[in-house]
């Protein structure tokens, strides 16, 4: 018998493909484009493969059903699932525990950035009504200046 090769960045992405399945985000795209985009970005910043992971996977505890136990399962590493967990923003949560949670991850931090940057992409906020992009500018302008301390 031979021991299961270690999980990759490609294993991430197919994980992420199955657990996001047919949701699609507010434009009606698929929704894996999201963390797609995300990985890449991180990728591209120079994040390591551990955050690259963490991208793929960062919206799944809190956009699906998926569970710890879940990623667990999977043998998603620890260090992957201790950045997924940071990311994920609890219900009724203030957001300022939660960009202090994500502070206090550093691996996480550039994670966060490259998600609320894609997150602020005029290409996707344009299927937004005004009011909400500008709620949005303005949690993610206090979550940037949280999160550069």
């Amino acid at each position: 018998m031979t021991a299961r090769a270690r999980f990759t960045v490609y294993d991430a992405s197919m994980l992420a493909i199955s657990l996001h399945g047919m949701q699609l985000d507010k434009a009606g795209r698929p929704y894996v484009e999201h963390p797609m985009r995300v990985a890449t970005s991180v990728a591209l910043s120079g994040g390591t493969p551990v955050q690259e992971m963490a991208a793929w996977l960062h919206d799944v505890l809190e956009d699906t059903d998926a569970t710890v136990e879940t990623l667990c399962s999977y043998d998603v590493p620890w260090q992957v699932i201790d950045i997924v967990e940071a990311l994920t923003h609890l219900p009724n949560e203030p957001n300022v525990t939660y960009w202090n949670r994500i502070a206090e991850t550093p691996y996480a931090v550039l994670v966060k950035l490259c998600d609320i940057y894609d997150n602020l992409n005029p290409a996707r906020m344009c299927y937004l009504d005004e009011a909400t992009q500008k709620r949005l500018r303005t949690k993610y302008g206090m979550a940037l200046v949280s999160l550069s301390k």
